[in-house]
């Protein structure tokens, strides 16, 4: 986020521009693809198993998504054990 901010100040939501630079070479992609698809796997693992969050649980995982795998898978492993100890 210390970089993203900067440059969506300095850009706006230019989508072009934010794909063109992800992508520029072998290993922005390699970094960029890496975030898509753990994100991917993320939301598929939410989705697949609603049961075991709430949807209040969902939304707040979503939309920590925002904030990156980073932010999201840990919140995402979290939530899940405070889940498992309630149910024990």
């Amino acid at each position: 986020m210390l970089q993203f901010i900067p440059g969506l100040f300095k850009n706006g939501l230019n989508f072009d521009l934010f794909f063109d630079q992800l992508f520029i070479n072998r290993i922005s992609v390699f970094f960029g693809l890496d975030v898509i698809m753990s994100l991917a796997t993320i939301f598929a693992t939410v989705i697949v198993n609603p049961d075991r969050l709430s949807r209040g649980q969902r939304v707040m995982i979503f939309l920590a998504s925002y904030l990156g795998a980073s932010a999201c898978l840990p919140l995402y492993l979290l939530v899940r054990e405070w889940n498992r100890e309630i149910s024990e």
